[in-house]
């Protein structure tokens, strides 16, 4: 999204930083999402450490918020490019 807006970002893995670079008529500013545990997953899935296991319902729940976001995400994409 950020790409096709032309927007400069950073490399980081910080789901909030990124969020806060999308402009507000972007309908994915508004999914009430986890974002902070989302970046956390991010790096902990990416960098090897002896991170807590996750329990059944932390999973689920992460899962459902990110498929909000890129379910959202697609559909402002949709909306733009037709």
């Amino acid at each position: 999204m950020l790409i096709y807006l032309q927007t400069e970002f950073p490399f980081t893995h910080n789901l909030n930083t990124l969020h806060n670079l999308i402009p507000s008529d972007w309908r994915v500013t508004e999914v009430d999402a986890d974002l902070d545990r989302l970046s956390e997953y991010a790096v902990d899935a990416r960098y090897p450490g002896d991170w807590p296991d996750l329990s059944p319902g932390d999973a689920q729940a992460s899962v459902r918020d990110a498929r909000r976001v890129v379910d959202t995400v697609q559909a402002d994409l949709d909306a733009r490019l037709g």
